[in-house]
């Protein structure tokens, strides 16, 4: 990722195939590609290659990112470059299927897959929200308005998506998710 942090990945791959679909697996805040390691495990063995980003800055050695304004936006372009490296530089290359990309995302990975299909978050509603709701997040992810927003990288080579319990799931309007 020249400019920015290495971004480490552990890769679970069939032995053999071709024409392979890729599955990018993001996992939540002060975790580690190994935090889904069942669920990379068993999509490997039904045929899938799957790729576990270390996020920088925001895993099980490194919180520097988390609760910043590009916190988010980082963890998305994080994915979109771990695409980009396995469909041009990764050993393996050649046997995947670049038209069958799909991301897994479980808590600030799930945030992390639904701006990089396209989500776009209203980063006001946290204020709002942690008024009235406290949570988790609101300890770590201060009052934003639209002018804190950063650019949110979108990657449209991703074709399908599983979400589970997004971080900050309320901010995401029906029209943030058009």
């Amino acid at each position: 990722d020249p400019g920015h942090p290495p971004i480490p990945v552990v890769i679970w791959a069939p032995a053999t195939g071709a024409g392979l679909p890729l599955i990018v697996i993001s996992h939540g805040t002060g975790a580690s590609p190994l935090s889904h390691i069942d669920t990379a495990q068993a999509l490997a063995e039904a045929g899938f290659v799957v790729v576990a980003p270390m996020h920088p800055g925001d895993n099980f050695q490194d919180d520097s990112m988390v609760g910043k304004p590009t916190w988010f936006a980082e963890r998305s372009r994080h994915v979109s470059k771990v695409i980009d490296y396995m469909l041009a530089k990764w050993d393996g290359h050649a046997r995947l299927a670049p038209g069958k990309i799909g991301i897994f995302g479980l808590s600030a990975g799930a945030t992390t897959a639904l701006i990089a299909i396209g989500g776009v978050p209203d980063l006001a509603r946290i204020g709002p929200h942690c008024a009235t709701t406290p949570e988790f997040v609101c300890r770590i992810l201060p009052p934003q308005t639209t002018a804190d927003a950063p650019h949110w990288p979108h990657d449209p080579r991703i074709a399908a998506a599983v979400i589970a319990a997004p971080g900050i799931g309320f901010a995401f309007e029906p029209a943030g998710l058009a």
